[in-house]
């Protein structure tokens, strides 16, 4: 078994441990098994960056600026919400990106006489 030491925020270890206490209790390796889990979790979906390529995303653009970017419009009015921007003065934008196949065009497998 391998060892790790990582260093974390203070906020965000103390959410950890609150979250890992309701829901495993105070176990012994209790931290180590919802870390595990969370690491399987990230390897099976990728990174942010990379989910953010895969799924698309929504933009909101004020003055053909890009004001604030999000994966779902649920997070993308919470955005706005913290900006203070009103979600009826703003364009929002969905960008899908394309797929990584090339199609190459037309192609016969076989012929009939």
């Amino acid at each position: 078994m391998g060892v790790i030491t990582l260093k974390i925020d203070d906020e965000l270890e103390d959410k950890l441990r609150k979250r890992v206490g309701r829901v495993r209790g105070a176990a012994r390796g209790a931290i180590s098994e919802s870390v595990e889990d969370a690491i399987r979790i990230w390897l099976k979906t990728g990174s942010a960056e990379e989910l953010k390529d895969q799924r698309g995303f929504f933009v909101a653009k004020k003055n053909e600026k890009t004001i604030a970017e999000a994966s779902s419009l649920f997070e993308l009015s919470g955005k706005l919400k913290e900006l203070g921007e009103d979600p009826r003065e703003v364009i929002i934008e969905s960008q899908i990106p394309r797929g990584n196949k090339r199609k190459m065009g037309l192609r016969i497998t076989s012929r009939s006489p």
